[in-house]
């Protein structure tokens, strides 16, 4: 029977569906305790992944160290220049169904390129597709959620300027904190939602936000961090006026690094702005122009704005013109740079979805080629065991019919052998009595002898497989009774069915058997392996002539 050939193929491919879901190897367990690391100690987790090559290693532990190096280096202040490494750990982990992972890979990338000014819509749609993967499948810790809410708040209210998004991103993640009992993070969170209620005028709820910030900081008076003296100069400039109190807050501020100078000057500016003094406003909002980066457009359009704004009011007309021609150009260089990545960002949630779609295609058509294998495997097996069925009733058949035949040999012989029985016994019932016994001794003898006799020509004429082995060594043994026993015994013949056959009783044939056995046994014959593996030779224990 041909089997069907594609079976090979499954089978192999069963064998890599196995082989893939082995357990991780040393190197995938040693990056699983560094990302157990991350959370406690980041500089040591930097550390050990410091000391890790990725040479030699699999897409998936490069992927996974990729993904461990960003976290530890954002952990530590060291974020990279660009999202090279992060990129291709987030394309290995957007195919499967490591959600986890996956939604890591796309936040990090989203926070390189957030922190870089490199591509801010793209940023935020990384940061949103990671939001959904997080809600859609409940994944991460509250300390992972309460960080993507975080930079979803930044993003939308530095670089999109959708404050109300921004508001509800960051009281999500005041809400994660606030469980967490992390006062560092839920001071920051703070102050950003309290910029962005200010930007929407909302100043009683600035207010209460204000309130809690000052609980907060009074509470932990060991955390000292910048944003809450900067958001408290932003709420006395901009809510009440206050701007002794502003000034008061901005000269405590201690900025970490150019655009945090930046920021400081240009609330500086307002101040002296809103005090009229010009001359300062316009100095420092020329320095808070140098300070910031030149790829935030939409800044340096305020700035500019500002700048025009003020040497007008100086009676600066050919100043106030120039700036303002500035602030125009950044404007509409901003405008068409978010109109790109407002199509950008259409695209790249198209692409998603599509992927999404495309992933779930893939994983239909896994589960399909998975239960097809299942199936061919299940019919492959009832093949093969309707097969072997096929062969033993074949092989039975076989075995039936050549008793049959050897059965048929056995009546004619028994024919043969009781042909004119009647006579004979009427001849001897007829003879004198001295003579009757003797005689009726004789005809039995004569009749087992010629039973025997007629047997092993049955044997001889039947279809019953003996094999040549067995036929000469019946030629070593002595007389029909003999010879007769230990063919029917290698042929399977249990001793009570060869006793019927040859009118004696079972125990006769045990000790026929025995004699048998001793023969075979001096014999050349009973010193090789195959005589040793006789039935005759195996089969019960020879029986003691003298007690038959």
């Amino acid at each position: 029977m041909k089997l069907f050939p594609g079976i090979p193929i499954l089978v192999l491919f069963a064998v890599i569906v196995c082989a893939c879901t082995q357990a991780a190897p040393d190197s995938l367990k040693r990056l699983a305790a560094i990302d157990e690391l991350l959370d406690r100690d980041p500089a040591t987790a930097f550390d050990s992944l410091s000391l890790i090559t990725s040479n030699g290693s699999s897409d998936k532990e490069k992927a996974y160290f990729g993904l461990l190096l960003t976290i530890a280096q954002h952990k530590n202040g060291a974020i990279p220049k660009n999202d090279s490494i992060i990129a291709f750990s987030r394309e290995w982990f957007s195919i499967g169904n490591d959600y986890y992972n996956q939604a890591r890979s796309l936040f990090y990338d989203g926070v390189v390129l957030y922190d870089n000014y490199l591509d801010d819509s793209l940023a935020l749609c990384y940061l949103q597709h990671a939001r959904h993967i997080v809600e859609r499948y409940n994944v991460g810790s509250k300390r992972f959620k309460a960080l993507l809410y975080s930079y979803l708040g930044k993003i939308n209210s530095e670089r999109e300027l959708n404050f109300s998004e921004a508001i509800a991103y960051y009281s999500s993640a005041i809400d994660l904190e606030s469980e967490l009992g992390n006062a560092r993070n839920l001071i920051i969170d703070y102050c950003n939602l309290i910029i962005c209620q200010i930007q929407l005028n909302r100043q009683k709820e600035a207010s209460a936000a204000l309130i809690s910030l000052d609980s907060l900081t009074l509470c932990h008076p060991d955390i000292r961090l910048n944003a809450p003296n900067n958001t408290k100069a932003i709420y006395y400039t901009h809510c009440y006026e206050n701007l002794d109190s502003a000034l008061f807050y901005i000269r405590k501020i201690r900025p970490s690094n150019s655009v945090a100078e930046g920021s400081r000057q240009l609330l500086l500016s307002t101040v002296f702005k809103r005090q009229h003094q010009l001359d300062s406003a316009v100095y420092y909002t020329q320095l808070a122009l140098q300070n910031h980066p030149s790829s935030d457009r939409q800044t340096i359009h305020v700035y500019y704005h500002d700048l025009s704004d003020l040497y007008w009011q100086q009676g600066n007309a050919d100043s106030s013109a120039h700036y303002a021609r500035r602030a125009y150009e950044a404007l509409h260089a901003q405008q068409d740079k978010r109109a790109e990545k407002r199509i950008l960002e259409l695209e790249k949630q198209y692409d998603v979805a599509s992927r999404d779609a495309a992933l779930e295609r893939v994983r239909r058509s896994r589960d399909m080629a998975l239960i097809l294998l299942a199936f061919v495997a299940v019919v492959t097996a009832l093949l093969f065991w309707n097969r072997r069925l096929l062969r033993q009733n074949l092989a039975l058949s076989r075995d039936k019919a050549q008793k049959d035949a050897f059965a048929m040999s056995v009546v004619r012989a028994v024919v043969a052998t009781y042909a004119g029985v009647n006579k004979k016994l009427t001849v001897i019932h007829n003879l004198p009595d001295g003579k009757r016994q003797d005689a009726l001794g004789k005809f039995i003898q004569d009749n087992k002898a010629q039973m025997s006799a007629n047997l092993l020509s049955a044997l001889d004429e039947s279809d019953l497989a003996i094999p040549e082995s067995v036929r000469q060594i019946a030629t070593l043994l002595d007389g029909a009774q003999q010879r007769t026993v230990f063919i029917l015994t290698e042929a399977g013949f249990p001793p009570a069915d060869i006793g019927k056959m040859l009118g004696i009783s079972s125990n006769q044939v045990r000790t026929v058997k025995g004699t048998v056995r001793e023969r075979i046994a001096l014999s050349e014959w009973g010193r090789t392996r195959e005589g040793r593996q006789m039935q005759t030779m195996r089969v019960g224990k020879p029986v003691d002539k003298k007690t038959n």
